[in-house]
């Protein structure tokens, strides 16, 4: 069984795809797109215009490669800048539009999701 996770950061893309064997998540495919979605958000309270164009196409480059290295279900998820933006709405509506469905994760639980995946990994 192979599934993948983006990360939609304030500056990058992150993709992981990976396969469950051993009891443990092994890594398959990365990828690492930097696209500023969230430059100037503190200050203006939007997203980056350009930001937001870069990370659609990233998107669309993340979606396309989990399927492409196996992946059965793709998970999107963005953090901060999604958190904070007023026009967080449109972005996640053109994001959907197109496809590439991101949920935006509450602070909890992006650290409760960072510390597990340390905390499962076997190099830890």
């Amino acid at each position: 069984m192979r599934r993948a996770v983006i990360d939609l950061g304030s500056n990058s893309v992150l993709l992981a795809v990976a396969e469950f064997g051993e009891g443990f998540w092994h890594p398959v495919y990365e990828l690492s797109q930097v696209t500023g979605i969230g430059k100037g958000t503190k200050a203006t309270g939007r997203l980056c215009a350009q930001g937001v164009e870069d990370s659609l196409a990233a998107l669309r480059t993340a979606f396309g490669d989990a399927k492409t290295h196996g992946a059965t279900q793709v998970v999107a998820a963005g953090t901060m800048a999604l958190r904070m933006a007023e026009d967080t709405p449109e972005f996640l509506q053109r994001a959907a539009d197109q496809g590439t469905p991101v949920q935006v994760l509450s602070g909890d639980d992006e650290a409760t999701l960072g510390f597990m995946a340390v905390a499962n990994d076997p190099r830890f």
